[in-house]
């Protein structure tokens, strides 16, 4: 990350780490959010610009992933650098994880009986709207270090 963020004044961070062993994913989300910091730091970024999830901090019923998303948001805000994080639902669009899983389940299981912890509502977002978000950041210095939610 060191090199590849050397003459750069911002940086996206758009990694989430999704390993199959339980635990794993968070401690590897961590690790590149503390690699992310001491990068922006040492290429003397202005800003670095995180798409991350939905979620409330103290919800009791927040899945593990969407955990470890807000704790990346807290390394990232927590550096020297100004860290903005845009935290959106499900990005409707090809290349989205979510969305291509989505559509995944629906081509194959027209029917599926789900448990419990999928009954979240969500306000989705189209993928043209997340990178004019993206794009907005690198524009407008109000918005360095701040949280947005944004959905559709």
């Amino acid at each position: 990350m060191t090199q590849a963020t050397q003459g750069c004044s911002a940086a996206f961070y758009l990694v989430h780490s999704m390993l199959a062993a339980p635990g794993s994913f968070s401690e590897t989300d961590r690790q590149g959010a503390r690699n992310m910091v001491r990068a922006a730091q040492a290429a003397g970024l202005d800003r670095i610009i995180y798409l991350g999830g939905l979620g409330g901090v103290s919800d009791p019923h927040l899945s593990e992933h969407l955990r470890s998303r807000l704790e990346v948001a807290r390394i990232l805000q927590s550096g020297p650098v100004h860290a903005t994080f845009l935290r959106a639902a499900m990005i409707l669009g090809s290349g989205s994880a979510s969305f291509e899983i989505m559509r995944y389940l629906v081509d194959r299981l027209p029917v599926m009986i789900t448990p419990c912890w999928v009954h979240n509502p969500v306000q989705p977002i189209a993928i043209t709207d997340v990178l004019n978000y993206l794009q907005g950041c690198l524009e407008h210095e109000e918005v360095k270090g701040q949280t947005f939610d944004i959905y559709g």
